[in-house]
């Protein structure tokens, strides 16, 4: 325990240590940073001590949000799982994950609490929003749907079968060695 007012919620836990004003654990195995909610305590000359739920800052002096992290070294912040197949990342039920770009939070890649996915913007309107080119390394083909309630029919195409035998089909197969595009 370190800290002021700090509180181990059970004598009969097993490395569990709190750190930071009003920071409690619960449970063994634990480590907790700072308090989690607002709190307000009274000391015994009627003077109140109020403390605001605790951000974390490494590489940082001054954290703005719950976990703030700055890399001074230009390696990254990294998650991994010890085998195979186990889940690297899992974010909340609620809110977005969002990979910023230059002073734009979202701009360069964001999943939105719906499920949209935005590329280059952070106001997907789609399924998949990409603002920019997008390309398919490798070829094969883009799926396109075509659907009769999203279209108005502007008339009947007569001339159908003398444009198609106008057509001069071609067959072909993707290169082996793909060249870089």
């Amino acid at each position: 325990m370190l800290g002021a007012f700090v509180d181990v919620g059970s004598n009969n836990l097993v490395n569990a240590s709190a750190i930071g004003a009003f920071a409690q654990v619960t449970k063994s195995n634990s480590v907790v940073l700072g308090n989690v909610s607002s709190v307000t305590i009274f000391e015994a000359d009627g003077s109140a001590i109020h403390a605001e739920p605790a951000n974390v800052g490494i590489g940082v002096t001054a954290p703005t949000s719950k976990l703030h992290v700055i890399d001074f070294g230009h390696t990254g912040l990294r998650v991994e799982t010890e085998s195979a197949g186990g889940t690297v990342a899992s974010f909340g039920a609620n809110g977005e994950f969002q990979v910023d770009a230059v002073n734009v939070f979202g701009g360069r890649f964001i999943v939105k609490e719906n499920g949209r996915v935005g590329v280059g913007t952070t106001s997907p309107d789609q399924t998949l929003s990409v603002n920019g080119n997008a390309s398919k390394v490798g070829g094969g083909s883009w799926a396109s749907f075509s659907d009769k309630r999203l279209k108005i029919i502007k008339g009947r195409f007569n001339r159908g079968l003398r444009a198609v035998m106008q057509l001069q089909p071609l067959r072909y197969e993707y290169k082996r060695d793909k060249p870089a595009l």
